[in-house]
């Protein structure tokens, strides 16, 4: 990581160029920081304005004396503010990536504290109103995306409104993001096929999967709405990289496409969610016969185990239509809690120095600096855990092979003397019966086993808090 006032940026004069002034656009190439340096004070002192008597420390940045990469970028210091006093020049906080510098932040006493363009601050409620986005699109600083002919200035500057030339012409979603948003099409689209042609009997073999198995209904169910959910939740996250949640609007050229992509993948998860559930077979094999006030007592003294007696011994109509909502509202509550965490530890700590240098680093798959890479990662292990799961909980199913039960490996000792009495040990072979070998493998094999659960949750605390110590 580098701080330097000239960090060689190649796009640093497209953000620093005066935008009410177009035809001001130049690209000087140095290969230090210092040499960039050594040309703003020569040419300081061979043209230095008569209007400004004496220098404090700094250059003054001003429409006497137009120097290239030397005043703050446009989201920080945007034309029509006070920009013709001495100044300091803005600290660039940068990272090396891929064969080039991408910046971190651009950090001035002012740009620091900032959470948003506009004087007013987002506040708590900025994860609500970031919603809302999709039907408000409109570009970084800019009012709307068809006219963007307002702005306001940044933070302790002034909030007057800027001509429309002050909005820089922002470039089209690069073709990384593209690419990744057509995998995530396809492979939401092939998640929803799969869950409208559930199958045990018709290739592709894959189909099986998403057939409930009775016994493991409950288990079946959690599965599929954390596999919407994981759907949703990348959504989101290629989302937030582009700046869908950002309260100024996003750094893109067309951003109403891009908007609508979040919404889309979000309603096509939650429809092959509601499908593959009423596709279902809600037949109980055995359904036992419970008092009319079970379901009363299951939903004021709420238990698992309660709960799944009430669900065996209802009719088939109020069991699916019990499992369709039950997974409808968990997935809808899931997707929500996930956005607003994921707003809370990203979009809400961004400021107005790092907001547009942390989503043009996110928009590019390719720099390895991009902070979403690493989340994708994850989505995407998710996912296939999800996937595997799946395909293991079909081979629990009522056909699978069975070992014998106990009571049919019971071995018959006669008594010598001749009598006809008999007596049965049932210890002798217990560990090759269904009770005592196959039952507990199949416990814990199941995809939310309690004893992998309590290990995997002490295993991440532990992880969770070396990692901790360690940035402490």
């Amino acid at each position: 990581m580098t701080l330097t006032t000239y960090p060689l940026l190649p796009w640093e004069p497209h953000w620093t160029q005066r935008l009410d002034d177009p035809t001001a656009h130049s690209h000087r190439v140095f290969s230090q920081d210092r040499s960039e340096g050594v040309y703003v004070a020569t040419r300081a002192l061979l043209h230095f304005p008569l209007s400004i008597p004496r220098l404090t420390g700094f250059v003054p940045v001003s429409q006497d004396l137009n120097i290239p990469d030397y005043r703050a970028p446009f989201w920080i210091d945007p034309p029509g503010s006070a920009q013709d006093t001495p100044e300091k020049p803005v600290a660039w906080l940068s990272v090396l990536g891929r064969n080039d510098f991408w910046p971190l932040a651009a950090l001035t006493n002012d740009a620091i504290v900032g959470n948003t363009i506009t004087t007013e601050s987002i506040g708590g409620h900025g994860a609500f109103l970031s919603l809302f986005n999709v039907f408000m699109p409109r570009q970084y600083g800019s009012q709307d995306a068809d006219d963007p002919g307002k702005n306001t200035a940044a933070v302790g500057r002034t909030s007057e409104v800027l001509p429309a030339i002050s909005i820089p012409r922002w470039l089209p979603m690069p073709v990384s993001v593209r690419g990744v948003l057509v995998m995530l099409l396809i492979g939401c689209g092939f998640h929803f096929l799969c869950c409208l042609y559930p199958s045990v009997s018709q290739k592709p073999s894959h189909r099986a999967y998403f057939v409930c198995v009775h016994s493991r209904r409950l288990p079946y169910l959690s599965l599929m709405v954390l596999g919407g959910v994981t759907i949703s939740a990348t959504a989101t996250v290629l989302a937030w990289g582009f700046g869908a949640m950002s309260p100024d609007g996003l750094p893109l050229a067309s951003p109403t496409l891009w908007l609508l992509s979040q919404p889309f993948f979000w309603t096509v998860a939650c429809l092959a969610l509601a499908i593959n559930v009423s596709k279902q077979s809600y037949a109980s094999p055995a359904a036992p016969k419970v008092d009319p006030a079970g379901r009363a007592r299951a939903l004021k003294w709420w238990s698992v185990q309660r709960w799944k007696q009430y669900v065996e011994a209802a009719d088939i109509h109020e069991r699916k239509r019990l499992a369709l909502w039950g997974s409808l509202i968990a997935f809808v509550l899931s997707t929500l809690v996930f956005y607003f965490a994921f707003y809370f530890f990203t979009e809400r700590v961004l400021t107005v120095s790092s907001r547009v240098p942390t989503y043009w680093r996110s928009m590019d798959f390719t720099d390895g600096v991009s902070p979403v890479m690493p989340l994708l990662a994850v989505l995407v292990g998710v996912y296939l855990w999800f996937w595997y799961s799946l395909q293991g909980l079909a081979l629990l199913g009522r056909d699978r092979p069975r070992l014998p039960l106990s009571e049919f490996l019971a071995i018959e000792i006669v008594d010598p003397s001749g009598a006809k009495k008999k007596k049965k040990d049932v210890n002798l072979l217990a560990i090759f019966s269904d009770e005592g070998a196959a039952a507990p493998v199949e416990k814990l094999c199941g995809p939310f086993a309690l004893k992998v659960l309590q290990r995997a949750v002490l295993i991440f605390a532990m992880q969770f808090l070396l990692v901790y110590l360690v940035a402490s």
